[in-house]
């Protein structure tokens, strides 16, 4: 495509700077001058006013039909809009008739002397349009003045063209919504694959629904969930790869969901397994109550959130693809009487970011420790019936399971 200009103004401001510089020089400080690029109305004021102000955009006759970039006619967004500017030029001073004369002489000489501006930019024009003062008449340019509440001063009209000006770049159109998937099943990869992990299973967990809190955005439906050893299968995962017996995939490594922190996994987390297309991995029986420093060695589970998971060689130089890991705080049973006070025990609690549920009714901890929730009923208690207990921690739902009986 020809080159494009995305906003006609800099064209006027590029055409300014110089005639600014020329008069400035031509006057050589015998007195002062201003130039605008204003129109006329708001121009007349002390000292010495030259106005260049754009007041007439026309489409280029010649350049319309013409093709910019190839010998065939092109769609219309494919072609840039080529383009005319009409500058009016005018001078004003009062009553000092010679400076007006003078500041206008300056203006036209500069004109008159760089009829063409060209801006290279590595090596290439990027940049290139012609200046010409129009040979319009006094009837037509008393036409022009009537158009404005100043009387007419000394004035011409400026051209400035060919300037082009692209298509606004289209909205793609919609894609049609698929009506059918293909799936193809091969062998598990060997040791001449890339290492690399495809997907990750652990039916324990429902689909975790996306919180309203901005801050946990990255949960969403169908992530991949785990909790700390003791709640038998939820703590175990098995993720799906290729060539994971490699060197390149000795170590496993989980990072936070921007990347800045990456946490190498304990020895205890792996399992032993024959099978290079697949990677076991228990949870620790524990919680760390804040994440440790990058590059820490993780012993122990860190806090619920939402994470990513990678392999990767020892020296820290190779890394596979990362899945993301949602890691959920432990619930391990519900206790106290019926109407309560209840006290629900577990791990990975957040004194400062837990919240529980009865049934979609909101309750308010009295106490939230790392390990005990404890609650009672709202002052307007609900009627009998059997509620599910949810509690979210970090933004992440807990395992289903303890319930109240009322």
């Amino acid at each position: 495509m020809a080159w494009s200009t995305f906003d006609i103004a800099s064209i006027t401001d590029v055409l300014h700077e110089g005639l600014d510089k020329a008069v400035r020089e031509a006057v050589d400080h015998k007195f002062d001058v201003t130039v605008s690029r204003s129109s006329p109305e708001t121009t007349r004021k002390q000292p010495c006013q030259l106005s260049f102000y754009l007041m007439h955009v026309a489409r280029d006759p010649y350049w319309r039909n013409t093709p910019v970039t190839g010998p065939r006619p092109q769609p219309n967004a494919a072609q840039p809009l080529s383009l005319n500017l009409y500058y009016l030029l005018s001078a004003w001073a009062d009553a000092r008739y010679d400076e007006e004369q003078r500041t206008m002489t300056a203006a036209l000489q500069y004109f008159h002397s760089r009829p063409i501006y060209r801006h290279l930019s590595g090596g290439a024009v990027d940049e290139e349009f012609t200046i010409s003062l129009e040979g319009d008449s006094i009837e037509e340019m008393s036409r022009l003045w009537q158009a404005f509440t100043v009387p007419m001063r000394l004035s011409c009209m400026v051209k400035v063209g060919v300037v082009f000006v692209a298509a606004a770049a289209q909205a793609p159109l919609p894609a049609r919504r698929p009506v059918a998937a293909n799936l193809a099943v091969g062998p598990v990869p060997d040791h001449g694959e890339p290492v690399a992990l495809y997907g990750a299973t652990n039916p324990a967990f429902a689909a975790i629904p996306a919180p309203s809190d901005p801050a946990h955005g990255l949960v969403s439906g169908g992530a991949l969930v785990a909790v700390a050893s003791g709640a038998g299968a939820d703590a175990n995962i098995l993720i799906r790869g290729a060539s994971l017996d490699a060197p390149a995939a000795s170590e496993v490594f989980l990072s936070s969901p921007d990347g800045t922190s990456e946490w190498k996994l304990g020895p205890g987390w792996r399992q032993p397994i024959s099978d290079p297309g697949l990677l076991e991995l228990i949870l620790p029986a524990t919680y760390l109550a804040t994440a440790p420093a990058n590059g820490s060695t993780l012993t122990e589970v860190p806090p619920p959130g939402v994470y990513r998971l990678a392999v990767g060689d020892s020296g820290g130089n190779v890394r596979s693809n990362r899945i993301p890991l949602v890691i959920a705080a432990r619930v391990d049973g519900l206790t106290g009487p019926v109407g309560g006070p209840y006290t629900v025990s577990g791990d990975g609690f957040a004194p400062a970011d837990t919240t529980v549920s009865l049934g979609g009714i909101q309750v308010t901890p009295s106490s939230t420790t790392a390990t005990a929730i404890s609650f009672a009923l709202p002052t307007s208690a609900p009627p009998a019936g059997v509620y599910p207990v949810r509690i979210v921690v970090n933004g992440v739902p807990c395992l289903p399971g303890p319930v109240v009986t009322l």
